[in-house]
């Protein structure tokens, strides 16, 4: 089970958040908007952030009406991509400081991936 911020808390127990999922509920005539499923209940249906970027003032593109499978499957999605980018913005890290922004520019990421892995290896040799 997933644990939420004191924020998070906040934005999703507000009038604005209730408000915009009664709109997009209409907007979307009560389906899901990822299977099309018209669940029994409204309240099967539910929010789901695309992004955290704006909590609080999301856009209409940051967040999606779901049924709740949909909604776990979203959540384990946005889950493995901010994972991936974290991942890439570690590589890009050690990357600019072993060979300076110039010395990035133009090199094989796989290569560069590969060269970040092995020096995490040879950091701590126990690392899963």
């Amino acid at each position: 089970m997933t644990t939420h911020s004191a924020e998070y808390s906040k934005v999703i127990s507000s009038a604005r958040w209730k408000k915009l999922r009664l709109q997009r509920i209409a907007s979307a005539k009560g389906r899901c908007e990822r299977c099309g499923r018209w669940p029994t209940y409204s309240r099967e249906l539910e929010l789901h952030h695309r992004t955290y970027e704006r909590l609080g003032n999301e856009l209409p593109d940051d967040v999606e009406l779901l049924c709740v499978p949909c909604h776990k499957v979203a959540d384990r999605q946005r889950e493995h991509a901010t994972a991936v980018r974290s991942w890439d913005r570690a590589v890009e890290g050690w990357a600019r400081k072993v060979y300076g922004d110039e010395g990035l520019f133009g090199m094989d990421w796989d290569v560069v991936e590969a060269r970040f892995e092995r020096w995490l290896e040879r950091k701590d040799p126990w690392r899963l």
